[in-house]
């Protein structure tokens, strides 16, 4: 009898554990949008135009005031990804679990390591984000696989400071999950391209590839990185090509 009531006190204490732990979850997703809602807000307000030169549509002084890692901010037209890129030169996974105003955050933040310059300007770029099941930081981009949102939603802008780069959609593939920028020396020609061939000749279900897809030894890309469907051993990328502004 004992036994049975020691048993059942465990498994009440468990039950509380896990409703808790769900409700902590859920506040700190709740927060995370209101923050992004925020700062998506501040983003666009204030903007002056400068009589010479490039004006950004993104209000970087403004960002900086919140966090100075934010460097860039990511478009993707058609989807919710609306959001600015960090980066901590001293701590490359240091906004894996914290956001923009640097709390702990379940769902992170979008961010590049320092092994990429914070300019897009070099060969391959990475930027990570967790894949959240609400859809939040790249959880959309699992939509991808699907022939209509990919031939839909194929052009992303990002924007610094200074410029804005333009990108075309190339492909959406499940990979493995190698450090891609340890992997490989970019400053090699034959390691760029032994890159590009494996990206472009993935054999999945899950692989889609815009239809003229290809990827020049002159041109740079960057790739999105996020969890694959709950496979720690996996990655799912999207490829953008850097393009002119048609």
């Amino acid at each position: 009898m004992n036994y049975r009531r020691v048993l059942i006190t465990l498994s009440v204490i468990a039950i509380v554990i896990c409703i808790g732990l769900f409700a902590v979850d859920k506040y700190h997703d709740k927060k995370a949008r209101e923050t992004i809602e925020t700062i998506q807000e501040i983003s666009r307000k204030g903007i002056k135009d400068e009589p010479d030169g490039y004006t950004s549509p993104i209000n970087f002084s403004e960002l900086k005031k919140i966090n100075t890692d934010i460097y860039a901010w990511m478009v993707i037209k058609g989807t919710n990804v609306d959001l600015p890129v960090l980066r901590r030169k001293d701590d490359n996974s240091y906004y894996m679990n914290r956001d923009i105003t640097e709390r702990y955050s379940g769902g992170g933040s979008l961010y590049s390591e320092n092994y990429n310059q914070a300019t897009f300007d070099d060969k391959v770029t990475i930027v990570y984000g967790h894949n959240m099941r609400d859809g939040s930081m790249l959880g959309e981009m699992r939509n991808y696989s699907k022939e209509e949102y990919f031939s839909k939603n194929n052009h992303m802008t990002i924007y610094l400071p200074q410029s804005e780069k333009h990108y075309e959609l190339v492909g959406a593939i499940p990979f493995d999950n190698r450090h891609i920028m340890l992997s490989y020396d970019f400053s090699k020609k034959r390691d760029f391209e032994s890159l590009v061939y494996e990206l472009l000749n993935v054999r999945n279900l899950n692989a889609r590839y815009a239809q003229d897809a290809h990827i020049d030894k002159n041109d740079r890309i960057v790739i999105l990185s996020t969890c694959y469907f709950g496979r720690r051993d996996m990655r799912y990328l999207i490829i953008w090509k850097e393009i002119t502004k048609q």
